[in-house]
């Protein structure tokens, strides 16, 4: 009993170290170390109207360390920003991804996004 014991417990240590090891192994799809990753969120007020709609972004920064932070907005309409909090009038009626990417001195970056809905104006 204690030798199935022994190899259920040593079966399990793998698992944790296997586990832990990959998860530092892990990497995003833009080829960094998840320690690598900045954080931080966007809102946008209003998130919809109708056409033209100007709306009003804002970044909250979550990473106490980030030094010299810098702003990428793309809008989704071919327009962009390099305004850590942009306004923005969107013409035309559709369905807008807008993406920001922040990235700093100490070689970090990460990206968040936000959908804005335009309608007609009847």
């Amino acid at each position: 009993m204690l030798k199935v014991r022994r190899i259920v417990t040593i079966a399990l240590c793998m698992l944790v170290v296997g586990a832990v090891s990959a998860a530092a192994d892990d990497t995003s799809a833009e080829g960094g170390s998840l320690l690598k990753k900045l954080i931080f969120s966007i809102s946008a007020e209003p998130e919809d109207g109708t056409a033209p709609l100007k709306v009003r972004f804002d970044v909250e920064l979550y990473d106490d360390d980030m030094t010299k932070p810098v702003f990428l907005w793309n809008f989704g309409d071919g327009e962009s920003s390099k305004e850590k909090s942009p306004v923005h009038t969107f013409k035309k009626p559709g369905d807008y991804k807008v993406t920001l990417r922040v990235e700093d001195t100490g070689d970090r970056s990460g990206t968040d996004d936000i959908l804005i809905i335009v309608e007609k104006k009847e």
